[in-house]
């Protein structure tokens, strides 16, 4: 009984930390699969080929200053939230047809995982 208890407690603490162990997972996701080509630093000194994703949720699609999108992303009219960002990692060329991004994320826990990091950065 006092077993049950205590698992039940392990549980719901893990629970209440996983929002925060999500977003060190999204951070690490974006180190192997997205910092090649992405920063979130405001202060990039070397242009990467995509741009920076700090502060990306709540954006317009195209917005950045400074960098040159592709047609079809500045024109899609996209504001990106969870949902638009989920949709288009997932399949970028199914959500804008004709973007430069290539790589997608099939998983749906490395979407979120990566989506949750995101959202924290301002």
């Amino acid at each position: 009984m006092y077993l049950r208890a205590a698992i039940a407690v392990l549980l719901g603490l893990a629970g209440a930390g996983s929002a925060q162990a999500q977003a060190v997972d999204g951070a690490a996701l974006f180190r192997q699969r997205c910092a090649a080509c992405h920063s979130t630093a405001s202060d990039v000194r070397t242009p990467k080929p995509g741009p920076n994703l700090g502060g990306v949720v709540g954006r317009k699609a195209g917005g950045q200053q400074g960098f040159r999108y592709s047609p079809a992303l500045a024109k899609s009219g996209i504001v990106w939230s969870p949902k638009t960002l989920d949709s288009y990692l997932s399949k970028p060329a199914g959500l804008v047809p004709g973007t430069s991004m290539m790589i997608a994320t099939p998983k749906a826990d490395q979407r979120a995982a990566l989506i949750g990091y995101l959202a924290q950065l301002k």
